[in-house]
């Protein structure tokens, strides 16, 4: 459902998918509309009518849990929970599809198995995709150069997510270690560290122009949350709001 957002006047309905919903973006400019499903579609919608504009049907033997389109509405990339596609949405054709063959495990009986995705995300400018991993790895995907991804990895720490800047350029992560870490996206070099003051860190994200970062910790005992503004470019804390215990809901 499409509302307007000043009313609330419910503007069209989509008969989007077959099963669940898992995604939906807006195009930049507002023109198309991305769904992604656990069909194993993702599809592009004209916004104005309503009508479907692509159908993408996703190779990998796995849902999608998330789509993304590039800030210049030129592609489309797609993330199922072990692998991603990426897609020209002019053209309407499948540039290239990618997997992370270093995560594969064999074990002694022969079983194969990979470790997952379980957070992801990607710059407006569609120069790179992050993905939070079970191996306890943050994978870097250069989304030009269409090679193997560049693992950043702490010594004891397990991701919970991951955020990159609208320009590509840092990423941000946080773990299990009580840590919220700023990368330089090209390298992994960590560039800042936030002290969550030994709180467990629930989320963590780039404000939209890049120049704060919004952060939520728990209490791990008296399970009260906080959130918190940080200057994206000194790691300083400047604003500090306190809830009651449990009323932050990500």
């Amino acid at each position: 459902k499409i509302w307007e957002t000043r009313t609330g006047k419910l503007v069209k309905t989509i008969d989007a998918h077959a099963d669940r919903i898992t995604s939906v973006a807006f195009s930049p400019d507002g023109k198309y509309l991305l769904t992604t499903g656990h069909d194993q579609h993702a599809k592009v919608w004209d916004v104005q009518s309503g009508e479907l504009y692509y159908d993408i049907f996703y190779n990998s033997n796995n849902w999608i849990e998330k789509g993304f389109i590039t800030g210049d509405g030129k592609n489309v990339l797609l993330i199922s929970d072990d692998a991603m596609e990426y897609y020209d949405l002019i053209g309407k054709k499948l540039v290239w599809g990618l997997m992370d063959t270093s995560s594969y495990r064999v074990y002694n009986d022969g079983v194969k198995w990979r470790h997952r995705f379980h957070a992801y995300d990607m710059s407006l400018n569609g120069a790179y995709a992050i993905t939070a991993n079970t191996d306890s790895s943050i994978n870097v995907w250069d989304l030009k150069k269409q090679g193997p991804p560049m693992k950043i990895r702490e010594a004891d720490a397990e991701f919970f997510g991951c955020d990159l800047s609208s320009g590509g350029d840092r990423l941000l992560s946080f773990a299990s270690d009580y840590r919220i870490r700023v990368h330089e996206t090209r390298t992994g070099k960590t560039i800042l560290s936030l002290d969550t003051e030994q709180r467990l860190p629930l989320f963590a994200s780039f404000s939209p122009n890049d120049k704060k970062i919004i952060t939520v910790t728990c209490d791990s005992i008296t399970r009260q949350c906080r959130l918190e503004y940080w200057d994206a470019g000194n790691g300083k804390r400047e604003q500090t709001f306190d809830t009651p215990p449990g009323v932050i809901t990500l």
